[in-house]
């Protein structure tokens, strides 16, 4: 291992200390900015950098990390974006059927703690803090590293451990179900189109669709759900669907 390799490794574990330990350092106030900003700092130093760091340990690595993000067409990203939107609803129902069979046994759903944006600016915070950095970093590490890694020996293995892994480092047992199909469906999509920047963005419209929710306080009706649910796993077939075959020497790069 290179001296390149080893301080990148170095930085990755120090800067994952550091934003596990983040509040034991600095004192974050209850409000507003301090919680949103709390969150993206410690999004960035535990899932963010040390990924960065990882792929920068080698060209090698750096340049997977570049085809990566190669730009998609744009069918795929629209139906990324529709999919991403409308996985509230469908992760919604998951979560409310598997919610009721928790508290059948005694055991409550978690409270949402967050403060709700209320004016043009806290809402640029909340996009940027609990919905980009959230979705880029962490794409980085379980779409990007941990997938990447896992699939040198069995695909479907890489995609069931990493929407395992995804979901629980989430801590929330409630949304288990929900966020192991989200994971499932961002590794598989990650796979069909060799590349990070839809997965990015389907995480990052669903953040944004959920803070939006919150913020309203709005609770989906039998109907909308329904409806939600319909369109996400309509949108979510037509984008992973397999390409038809084609004449051999054809290129397929989209759907």
């Amino acid at each position: 291992m290179n001296k390149r390799a080893v301080l990148c490794i170095l930085g990755a574990a120090a800067s994952l200390l550091l934003g596990i330990f983040l509040p034991v350092f600095v004192s974050f106030s209850d409000d507003f900015a301090s919680t949103y900003l709390r969150i993206g700092v410690q999004e960035l130093l535990i899932f963010g950098l040390p990924a960065l760091l990882l792929y920068a340990r080698s060209p090698r690595t750096w340049s997977q990390l570049k085809e990566g993000f190669t730009l998609p067409a744009p069918l795929p990203a629209g139906l990324t974006a529709l999919a991403g939107v409308s996985y509230t609803m469908l992760g919604g129902f998951i979560t409310t059927i598997w919610s009721l069979r928790l508290m059948r046994y005694g055991i409550p759903p978690m409270q949402n703690t967050m403060p709700n944006p209320s004016n043009i600016a806290q809402y640029a915070l909340a996009f940027a803090c609990g919905a980009l950095i959230p979705a880029i970093s962490e794409e980085l590490v379980f779409r990007g590293l941990l997938l990447g890694s896992l699939r040198r020996k069995n695909d479907r293995a890489a995609v069931l451990l990493s929407a395992v892994a995804f979901a629980a480092l989430h801590l929330n047992l409630h949304a288990l179900p929900s966020l192991f199909v989200f994971g499932l469906l961002l590794a598989r999509l990650t796979l069909r189109y060799q590349g990070l920047l839809l997965p990015i963005l389907f995480h990052f419209v669903y953040n944004l669709a959920v803070i939006a929710l919150l913020a309203t306080n709005g609770a989906a009706s039998v109907d909308a759900m329904a409806l939600g649910t319909f369109i996400a796993l309509a949108s979510t077939y037509f984008l992973l669907r397999k390409p038809k075959e084609e004449p051999h020497g054809t290129d397929h790069t989209g759907l």
